[in-house]
Formats: structure tokens, sequence, C-alpha cells
């Protein structure tokens, strides 16, 4: 199936909007045209995830719940994509480990899901503040890893803005 043969079905199943979705694409720099006859399967990991965006936000979601929409975008089109959350998402979900796209969330609660469990809220802007030191400390939030406590605290330990990926926790404390 082609990118135009996709925007037809989900047009017609869930009212995408043409003209949003190339005015979507344009925010990329990738004009309609020149995606319309590609088949979905031959486009470039980074492209695929732009063109699945495009037909959510296109659709005027109320909500919005994505899982990694910034896995395999370049940095530059990362911001573009939080710009075009913000803008179009009055409440949802993100699912990310990428914490250096967390700066444009600044005012919004995070939560950390580690080994199936669920920790939070926290502040992004908080998060972005804080390290992880191992142990519990009286009134932080405190994780498990391993079976073993560790405390997220402002302005100690090791820095979740150093850290890049949440992946990298296991690395830094396993």
């Amino acid at each position: 199936m082609t990118v135009s043969g996709l925007l037809e079905v989900f047009e017609d199943l869930k009212g995408v909007d043409v003209n949003e979705f190339r005015r979507i694409l344009s925010r990329f720099n990738i004009s309609y045209e020149s995606i319309a006859r590609k088949p979905v399967h031959g486009l470039s990991a980074g492209q695929s995830v732009i063109i699945r965006l495009a037909l959510t936000l296109a659709s005027r979601p109320r909500a919005i719940m994505i899982d990694e929409p910034f896995e395999n975008v370049d940095p530059a089109r990362r911001s573009v994509i939080s710009s075009l959350l913000l803008e179009y998402g009055e409440e949802g979900l993100i699912v990310t480990h990428e914490l250096d796209v967390l700066k444009s969330f600044g005012s919004m609660d995070a939560y950390l899901v580690i080994e199936g469990r669920v920790y939070g809220p926290i502040g992004v802007d908080k998060l972005l503040n804080s390290g992880i030191v191992e142990g519990e400390v009286k009134d932080a939030l405190t994780i498990y890893i391993n079976g073993k406590p560790y405390s997220v605290v402002e302005g100690k330990g090791i820095k979740f803005t150093e850290m890049g990926s949440l992946n990298r926790l296991y690395g830094l404390i396993g």
C-alpha cells in the first residue's frame, strides 16, 4: 500500500483531514507529492514515524496516546514533534525513553515505568533537575531496580539530563 492509499483509508475510517495531513508534513519539510506514491513499507523508520504522527493528528483527536513518537527521528524533527503534540493535544499520554525531548513538556507530570511498575507522578521540570541516588530518601520518589531502592533527588546523584535515555538507568546503577 502506498502513502496516498493509506491516507485514503484513514480519511474514510478516521476522518483524517487531507489538507491538515499535508500541513503537518510541511512542518517537517516533507511534501506530500514526494512521498504519496511510496509504498508504506519502503519508508525510512523516521519517515514512518512522521507519517503515522501526521495521520493521527490530522484526525484531530480529543486525547493523544502515542508510543515512542521520537524514536528514529533526528533531533531537529524531534522538536517539531514536541511542538505538534503540544499544539494538538489537550490531554494524553506520551511514552518515550528519550529524556532530551522532555524539556518541551516541563509543566506536565511524568511517570516512570520500571520493571513493570509505575512510579510518580513527578513534574517533568523536577525530574530534569534531579538525579538518582542509591537508597530511600525521605520525601523523594523511590523506585526499585533489580529489587534495590533508588531515589529521585533534586540536585544530587546521576543526573537525568546526562542520561539521554531512561534505558541508561540499568547501565549506570546496575
